[in-house]
């Protein structure tokens, strides 16, 4: 589209109407022509990166939530870790007082 504009509004135009040699005028245009492949090209070139980035920004996030999804399956196990070893912890308690009781009432029959 630019390039369509660009072509009409130059297309109507000569040297004679602009003031110039057919010289000037050439180099003009040749330097316009330029000009206009470099803007291009430097368009292309960021839509490029722009890609680039967004694919970029898109893996990070991809990552971000599996490494949250593991922290919190990391958290849950943990918790269960816990909350089983609290049980034996609470149950070897129990285990060590019943012995205790028991050789308690062993010792007093002994000792009578």
């Amino acid at each position: 589209a630019m390039k369509r504009d660009l072509a009409q509004l130059l297309g109507a135009t000569t040297p004679e109407l602009v003031g110039q040699d057919a010289e000037k005028y050439k180099a003009v245009m040749e330097y316009v022509n330029r000009d206009k492949e470099m803007a291009e090209m430097r368009l292309q070139l960021l839509g490029e990166e722009l890609r680039k980035m967004r694919s970029e920004r898109d893996s990070a996030e991809r990552s971000a939530a599996q490494m949250r999804a593991q922290h919190n399956a990391m958290q849950e196990t943990l918790a269960r870790a816990r909350g089983d070893l609290q049980q034996r912890i609470d149950q070897l308690e129990a285990e060590a007082k019943v012995r205790n009781a028991m050789l308690g009432s062993a010792t007093s029959e002994r000792d009578a």
